[in-house]
């Protein structure tokens, strides 16, 4: 499940980095952007590990995204006892977000090519 976890992860930051990358056309602007779509995916993972520190709604929101759910679903893997039920939803939109975000690529790479 860490295999799956860190593929999937992997899949969907460079879907993001596919993304930029159709949009940013020099590469001082695509390092500065980068930080604004970079970081705040990541800001979430490190949130949700300070589960008293931040407010249950936030964290209820935080959850579902994708970023968060590659941790999650790492942790959950490094656990003896965790069933496919424990995981089932975060992985299922994980797999949804980074196909929906590859299929966006493809659209737009398709577009591109089309001008």
């Amino acid at each position: 499940m860490a295999i799956l976890a860190a593929v999937l992860g992997t899949l969907f930051m460079v879907a993001v980095g596919l993304l930029l990358g159709i949009y940013v056309e020099a590469r001082p602007q695509l390092q500065l952007i980068s930080w604004f779509i970079v970081v705040p995916l990541l800001i979430p993972v490190i949130l949700v590990a300070l589960e008293g520190l931040v407010p249950t709604g936030a964290i209820a929101v935080m959850n579902w995204i994708p970023t968060v759910l590659v941790a999650k679903i790492f942790r959950l893997s490094l656990t003896p006892n965790a069933t496919f039920a424990h995981y089932a939803a975060e992985l299922a939109v994980l797999v949804l977000s980074t196909l929906l975000l590859l299929g966006l690529v493809v659209v737009l790479v398709r577009r591109q090519d089309r001008q």
